[in-house]
């Protein structure tokens, strides 16, 4: 969750620097993957500071904290969360670094 606000500011980057290299936005699919996705992410950022906050006052790891605070179906929402903000993150750099860039 700590990953939500900087992967919104990459998504905003990529989809800036594409912006400003061609003469339309990115397009489907994955322009539109990455702007739906901006969205939904943005949404999420005021819960991510507060759960930020809340964990930095935790006492044990963020896994206890957690397990003692919130329920199994939040837990679990979370870690989907995770994944799709793990493979977006991905799918972004894929799209900033052109293709004589890669390693």
């Amino acid at each position: 969750m700590c990953h939500i606000e900087h992967l919104h500011a990459t998504i905003l980057s990529t989809l800036d620097h594409h912006d400003a290299t061609v003469t339309r936005p990115p397009q489907e699919p994955f322009g539109y993957a990455l702007r739906a996705l901006s969205v939904a992410l943005a949404d999420l950022l005021p819960t991510t500071r507060e759960l930020e906050r809340l964990w930095a006052r935790r006492a044990g790891t963020v896994g206890q904290w957690e397990r003692a605070h919130l329920p199994r179906a939040l837990r679990e929402h979370v870690v989907a969360v995770e994944d799709l903000v793990s493979k977006s993150s991905l799918l972004a750099l894929e799209l900033l670094v052109g293709p004589g860039e890669r390693n």
